[in-house]
């Protein structure tokens, strides 16, 4: 953004020391300061409201940034949630999300995604608590609330849109969720059955 602050317009040469000068050459003056002043205050706030900074969370709102280095980056996990009933995870409130002690056959959804064009993602990371294993099964919304339309990847794992959770507390099933238009449409891929070394 330029700046609309102009400081040539300011006569750094007046008052001429010794002689009797025109009053109209300290309003001019003092004129251009205020007016900069004035366009200083503007762009500040600007500034304050529109940029990302390093102390507080910044909203992008979408905007696209290009060109970008990113080193050493981080994505939004959700804590730990317990798997005893239907659950909704949303792409507006973290990335990855983790559903641990699964005791009954659960339905998770997934929702929240960004607008069409956008391509959004979610991990959900599934645990059973030991005892029986049991069903995951997956639906979707899309910005209507409407249900997704569901695309699995093929893996045997699959049954429709159901997984099973192992009996071994400390096994994962990892699952990915994308969608480029708002969640009308959710890929569904079984990412694997991840177990202790």
């Amino acid at each position: 953004m330029a700046s609309n602050i102009i400081s040539e317009t300011i006569d750094d040469q007046y008052p001429v020391a010794g002689v009797d000068n025109n009053s109209q050459g300290f309003r001019d003056n003092f004129n251009i300061i205020k007016t900069n002043f004035t366009e200083a205050k503007t762009e500040i706030e600007d500034l304050q409201d529109n940029t990302v900074r390093t102390d507080v969370d910044s909203d992008m709102s979408n905007n696209t940034l290009t060109n970008a280095n990113l080193l050493a980056y981080t994505v939004e996990t959700n804590a730990s949630i317990i798997g005893d009933a239907d659950r909704t995870v949303s792409h507006a409130t973290a990335n990855y999300f983790k559903i641990n002690l699964i005791d009954t056959n659960i339905t998770v959804t997934v929702s929240g995604f960004p607008n069409i064009g956008k391509k959004g993602e979610i991990y959900i990371h599934l645990q059973g608590n030991g005892a029986a294993a049991h069903g995951v099964t997956f639906a979707g919304l899309n910005p209507s609330s409407a249900p997704s339309n569901l695309f699995t990847d093929g893996n045997a794992a699959w049954t429709g849109s159901v997984v099973n959770v192992s009996t071994t507390t400390s096994d994962a099933v990892i699952v990915k969720a994308w969608t480029i238009n708002g969640g009308v449409d959710v890929y569904l891929e079984y990412v694997g059955l991840f177990s202790a070394a």
